[in-house]
């Protein structure tokens, strides 16, 4: 970390501040920024992190998915084998749950 004037610096790019007005979004320096707010990470930095954010989303989402996968799967063909329902409806229990499959990758 260095420091540009009265500025301290984070990385090489320009200092980003949280701006007051939220348009635009980072200014470049602390007094147009939010005040006692710190600098922002690089938009780089920020990008990564969002991208982990949505990862791990993705990831809850898709464990969350497996028991409820698993119990409709195994309800539809408990229907077929009791003569609940026939085979075709089941089919179509099982498409719909291999849409929501590919929905959650």
């Amino acid at each position: 970390m260095r420091r540009r004037g009265s500025v301290r610096v984070v990385s090489g790019d320009q200092p980003r501040y949280l701006s007051r007005s939220s348009v635009p979004p980072y200014v470049n320096h602390p007094a147009r920024g939010m005040r006692g707010e710190p600098e922002a990470v690089d938009h780089d930095t920020q990008e990564w992190l969002t991208l982990q954010a949505h990862m791990r989303e993705r990831e809850r989402r898709r464990r969350a998915w497996e028991p409820i996968r698993s119990d409709l799967l195994t309800a539809a063909n408990l229907l077929v084998a009791q003569q609940i329902t026939r085979s075709s409806n089941a089919r179509v229990l099982e498409r719909f749950v291999a849409r929501l499959d590919r929905n959650l990758r």
